[in-house]
């Protein structure tokens, strides 16, 4: 079985360096910083975060908190 196209999702033109799910929230740390939450149901960007400086490597969602690490050693 090969993976099918669900939604598509458009962030802009950064590019997805890291992923996580809590219910029906995705949410994506992107190349310069910014992260992006979306609905999975409506596919649609319910927030845009831009507080980082560097690429954002690795985010975590621990009850509805986001916890994320760039690549300037900063955690938020």
């Amino acid at each position: 079985m090969y993976p099918v196209q669900w939604a598509k999702l458009d962030n802009g033109t950064d590019a997805v360096l890291s992923l996580a799910v809590e219910g029906p929230l995705l949410y994506c740390g992107m190349a310069g910083g910014g992260l992006n939450i979306w609905n999975l149901d409506s596919h649609q960007m319910v927030k845009q975060i831009t507080d980082h400086q560097g690429d954002l490597w690795s985010i975590d969602v621990i009850k509805g908190i986001a916890i994320s690490g760039d690549s300037n050693g900063r955690s938020r």
